[in-house]
């Protein structure tokens, strides 16, 4: 029997949606206040994700001896295999851990 493409609707394959994942960033007591921007990139076996900027509506997320917490949402990556951090602004901060 021939195709009708009336006959049927179109397939759409639609990717996942962003999964929330938990970052948490530990800036070092020893070190000035660092006021600016950071971002994240997660690299997993299955892809890259897009640059993420850490912002969670707080002033002063990055002061000396801070942890703060954020929620960025990515596509799935696989299993995380690096983590690249990158920061913009001034200061001298410096992060213990992300």
């Amino acid at each position: 029997m021939p195709y009708h493409p009336s006959s049927s609707p179109p397939l759409i394959v639609r990717p996942p949606p962003p999964t929330p994942i938990q970052v948490q960033v530990t800036t070092s007591s020893g070190s000035d206040p660092f006021d600016g921007d950071v971002y994240v990139t997660m690299t997993g076996l299955d892809g890259t994700s897009e640059e993420q900027r850490l912002t969670n509506g707080q002033q002063g997320n990055f002061l000396a001896g801070a942890v703060s917490d954020f929620t960025i949402k990515a596509g799935d990556v696989g299993q995380l295999s690096s983590l690249s951090v990158r920061m913009v602004g001034i200061g001298r901060g410096i992060m213990e851990g992300v």
